[in-house]
């Protein structure tokens, strides 16, 4: 069973998001918060396995917080969803372009590639003009 949080600012959306968690069996407790870019969750408050960014117009608190997550806790899967913007393809093509991963998630899920990278066959840190604005993407 797995542990997990829903952040958001609107309380109907994030009610929504808490019932399909809640149908889905596969969570023991749910917490939630209401966005604070004053104020981002300590580290003595547990990470729970799983987030959901329920992302209004702005999106920026909440990719800071997403970070934030997860230099406290690596091993945090955080699910992005928003009312607001339907995903597009170019969108979604750019996230996993520019995305960064770290060496212990690199070498168990993609072990041959991340050999490489050690070797030095391949750049650790790279740009492509895939990703938006050319920046790095590891």
């Amino acid at each position: 069973m797995l542990s997990a949080a829903i952040v958001g600012s609107d309380a109907a959306s994030c009610a929504q998001l808490l019932a399909s968690l809640q149908q889905t069996g596969l969570v023991t407790s749910v917490k939630q918060w209401l966005i604070r870019t004053d104020k981002p969750p300590d580290a003595s408050e547990a990470v729970p396995d799983i987030v959901l960014l329920d992302l209004g117009r702005e999106a920026e608190p909440y990719l800071a917080l997403a970070a934030h997550l997860h230099r406290l806790r690596p091993a945090v899967r955080v699910i992005g969803c928003s009312n607001v913007f339907p995903p597009n393809q170019q969108l979604l093509l750019d996230a996993m372009r520019s995305g960064v991963v770290n060496d212990a998630w690199a070498k168990e899920h993609h072990p041959d590639w991340h050999a490489d990278v050690v070797a030095g066959k391949i750049p650790r840190v790279r740009t492509s003009a895939g990703n938006s604005g050319g920046q790095p993407a590891a």
